[in-house]
């Protein structure tokens, strides 16, 4: 987990800065993207433990950045890489689970099952102590289904107003999920 401390007021632009030294956003990227590989890497490694050997592989994302780092992660697998770029007839997933691990099995499971691909997808949330774990799987649409980024750290900030800085400890939360399309799906998380 990636701990974070919220900072600011419900006025203020500033949001979160990360405890590990206030690190540089490259810092940060680099330690998502470390944590990344590792859930990654964890997940691969059990579909061969299963006895698959995969040959193409579908990152269930439309996000070209994502897409990239994974790529970078997965490099070494000597795996044929696609995204759903490159299926634009497979429909949008409806994010509608109630938790973190529903979403990714969903991320992965239907665009597998559409494709005749194994698939990864992961969803991640940013839980909240003194909001009881909140926003969590609601995280990109706190404020609502259409808002924006700084909506979410509005309505986050407004929710924390009172509580005291060395109160507002939250983590951010990846599930991320491997599916075939049989239908087998495994999980990791952290």
């Amino acid at each position: 987990r990636t701990r974070a401390v919220m900072a600011g007021s419900a006025s203020s632009a500033a949001v979160m800065r990360v405890r590990q030294a206030e690190a540089p956003e490259s810092a940060r990227r680099r330690a998502r993207a470390a944590a990344w590989a590792r859930k990654v890497e964890g997940i691969v490694g059990a579909l061969y433990n299963l006895g698959a050997h995969l040959m193409k592989l579908l990152l269930a994302t439309g996000n070209e950045h994502k897409a990239r780092e994974l790529g970078a992660l997965l490099g070494s697998l000597r795996l044929e890489l696609a995204t759903l770029k490159d299926f634009p007839a497979v429909p949008p997933v409806v994010e509608d689970g109630r938790t973190l691990v529903e979403n990714a099995v969903k991320k992965a499971l239907e665009p597998a099952m559409a494709t005749g691909l194994w698939a990864l997808a992961d969803d991640t949330g940013l839980e909240v102590e003194a909001l009881g774990g909140r926003p969590g799987v609601m995280s990109a649409r706190y404020a609502g289904p259409d808002c924006d980024f700084a909506a979410n750290c509005r309505k986050l900030l407004a929710e924390l107003e009172g509580v005291p800085p060395q109160n507002r400890r939250a983590a951010f939360r990846t599930v991320v999920a491997l599916a075939s399309p049989q239908g087998m799906v495994q999980c990791r998380e952290g």
